[in-house]
């Protein structure tokens, strides 16, 4: 190892000789794996023994490794930037050319798999596609290590004047043209560089991943592309700008950014059927006719316009949404179907949009009448579910609730998306109380459960659907994963000690005597940063439990029919008639494929059917698993208990506790849900 100092260290040092070796290393590293790639070897040859019959999984090199040594050189420049072994500008271009090598790599090894233009490329191209993906990578992060942060000098910039609400921010002279050509000039540059080489062979490539729906089966339209593009702009012109004018400005630039992303989201996401709703609506709230905070003047303290104006823009934004939803998971269903869940999910989008506007924009005084909203919405919602499954109580052919297309799901995603817009809201809140607290963790708490009815209504305990398709996620039932997923809902919880907000300065009236604590919503007095994981771990444990419960003591009834529930396979000759149907109708190719589903519906399917008093032939099962249970339960309650306020008193008993969960892993295997408790 090089001693320090030493002729010449203080030149090597301010040459960044090291960055130079390290950017020479990954572009000579990048050559030899295109080489290696563009040229398959079998490891036989290495031995000396010559086979024309070797697979694609016997090859020396794969397109994983290459994956590899890109996260490791990306691992190696955060570890020399961090201990200042290479400038900035150097780190910036080595972790591109990395990210450009991985995308090049796996541009060209989905065209191998499918069989598109992209086989027949050359090591030359890809080397090529390389450096245009690294140029575009190295644009959109370039502004990080080569401009310096403005800061503002004066405290005046988060002042607000009573007669426009605006702020008085002023930018040190040429600031603004250095912001202007990096977003209207350099990177669309680099954007139009790199759609030919880069970002149409990348969209078509991710396509090619999803062949299981014709839709992704086909070329990636130039709309998406578009959108694609539009969505990189945005994020880059963004975290430019706050970058470089960190103490705010240029607040039309950041609104012009906001809007070309979330423009390429809608293009990119509801190509060809592009949502023109909700855009407008963004654009006219960006713009200022449909403004969404209060309007002050020195005459009038009260804006009587909000309202109706918060009320325009949820009609198009959240109406939007919801309808373009409705669109992509219904469009084949019957229009009686699909005209009562487009009425039904469009009011209460609409009623969930003006609770998250005026919970976020509204004075702290004025709570209660966003309470008042969202009691609105809350009774609106038992009232419009009946409405939404009208066709299926007057057995009107329709799909399964829960699947897809069906109009429950799509009824709880709604109601799902809006619940948690609405407390993101309330969260962002520059002041809170204990008010928006209780308001948000209900509306949190409201999306989780949306979200856990559709993922088991759709997947049922065990990943099998009503198609008796089983889905996996990494080797586990979809319902499983979904649960664990969707249990980081719950870290949005606000406990009472977090205290109020006060990093920006409000209008708040000491003559207010309205109560500060909300009639609805939930407060969790214990709730701090040290027990934050609790409520994600005791939701996903009540949900095992209660699933447990529910395929023990109630799957298979008939009186759940009406939902999907009561009609299961309770032996093989029913997962076989579901699966296979008429054999007559199929080839021998769908026959073989559903061969396959056929043994992993009836192997999951015997699982529960023994597990359940309504669907086993006998009460032994049942037993059993009701017993593993009662065994998992105490560990688990320890568990939360311990976590959300611990005590001397129950910690000895947990020595006690855990060896009972192998209980339910030795006789109660036939429900997962049971066994991810225990586990």
């Amino acid at each position: 190892v090089r001693s320090g100092g030493g002729f010449g260290s203080k030149w090597t040092k301010r040459l960044d000789l090291g960055g130079v070796a390290f950017i020479a290393y990954t572009i000579l590293l990048t050559g030899l794996e295109i080489a290696l790639l563009k040229r398959p070897v079998p490891v036989s040859e290495l031995v000396g023994v010559l086979s024309d019959e070797a697979e694609a999984d016997d090859m020396l090199y794969d397109p994983v490794w290459a994956y590899i040594t890109s996260a490791l050189i990306i691992g190696v420049s955060v570890f020399m930037h961090r201990v200042k072994i290479i400038f900035g500008k150097t780190f910036g271009v080595v972790v591109s050319l990395a990210v450009g090598k991985a995308v090049a790599i796996y541009i060209d090894a989905v065209g191998l798999e499918e069989g598109t233009d992209d086989a027949n490329s050359t090591g030359k191209s890809v080397l090529l596609r390389t450096l245009v993906a690294g140029l575009l990578c190295l644009m959109m992060c370039y502004p990080r290590f080569v401009l310096t942060p403005v800061h503002v000098k004066t405290g005046a910039i988060y002042r607000r004047s009573l007669s426009n609400g605006r702020g008085n921010t002023q930018l040190p002279p040429g600031t603004g043209r250095i912001a202007m050509a990096y977003v209207f000039a350099v990177l669309p540059v680099a954007l139009l560089l790199s759609l030919q080489y880069v970002l149409m062979p990348f969209a078509h490539a991710i396509r090619s991943d999803f062949q299981g729906s014709p839709f992704y089966g086909m070329d990636s339209p130039i709309s998406e592309v578009v959108g694609f593009a539009l969505i990189l702009w945005g994020v880059a012109s963004l975290f430019m700008l706050n970058y470089y004018l960190p103490d705010g400005g240029g607040e039309v630039w950041k609104k012009l950014a906001a809007l070309g992303f979330l423009t390429g989201v809608g293009i990119c996401f509801a190509a060809p059927t592009l949502d023109v709703a909700a855009g407008i609506a963004t654009l006219l709230a960006l713009t200022g006719p449909l403004e969404l905070k209060e309007r002050q003047t020195d005459s009038v303290r009260r804006d009587k316009f909000l309202l109706f104006r918060t009320m325009i823009f949820s009609l198009l934004f959240g109406g939007g949404i919801a309808w373009f939803i409705i669109m992509q998971s219904m469009s084949e269903a019957p229009w009686l179907v699909l005209l009562l869940t487009g009425l039904s999910c469009l009011a209460i989008s609409f009623l969930g949009t003006v609770a998250a506007v005026l919970g976020y924009f509204i004075e702290l005084e004025d709570m209660q009448e966003v309470e008042q909203i969202f009691t609105i919405w809350l009774i609106a919602l038992p009232i419009f579910l009946p409405v939404t499954g009208l066709p299926q109580f007057l057995n009107i052919d329709a799909s399964h609730p829960f699947g897809v297309g069906g109009w429950l799901s799509t009824y709880l995603v709604i109601c799902s998306a809006a619940s948690f817009a609405f407390a993101l809201a309330l969260r962002s809140r520059p002041t809170k109380n204990s008010l928006t607290r209780g308001l948000a963790n209900l509306s949190v708490l409201l999306a989780w459960l949306f979200g856990i009815c559709m993922l088991y209504g759709r997947y049922g305990v065990a990943g099998l659907d009503e198609n008796y398709d089983v889905t996996h996620v990494l080797g586990l039932p979809a319902s499983i994963v979904g649960t664990l997923a969707m249990s980081l809902f719950l870290l949005a919880l606000e406990g009472e000690s977090s205290g109020p907000d006060r990093s920006r300065m409000k209008r708040v009236s000491s003559h207010s005597t309205k109560p500060t604590k909300s009639l609805v919503g939930v407060t969790f007095a214990n709730l701090t940063s040290s027990n934050w994981w609790v409520p994600p771990v005791a939701g996903t444990a009540a949900v095992f439990v209660v699933a447990s419960l529910f395929a023990i003591l109630l799957r298979g009834a008939g009186f759940l029919s009406i939902f999907g529930a009561g009609d299961v396979a309770r032996s093989h000759e029913d997962v076989f008639s579901n699966v296979f149907g008429d054999k007559k109708t199929h080839d021998l190719a769908t026959l073989a494929e559903k061969a396959v589903s056929h043994v992993k519906a009836l192997a999951t399917s015997a699982k529960l059917a023994g597990a359940g008093f309504w669907t086993a032939k006998d009460w032994l099962g049942p037993i059993l698993h009701l017993v593993g249970i009662t065994a998992v339960l105490p560990s688990l309650f320890l568990l939360v208990a311990q976590g959300w306020s611990p005590t001397s008193s129950l910690s000895s008993f947990v020595p006690l506790c855990i060896p009972l969960n192998l209980i339910p892993m030795v006789l109660s295997r036939g429900i997962p849900s049971l066994l991810a408790g225990a586990a």
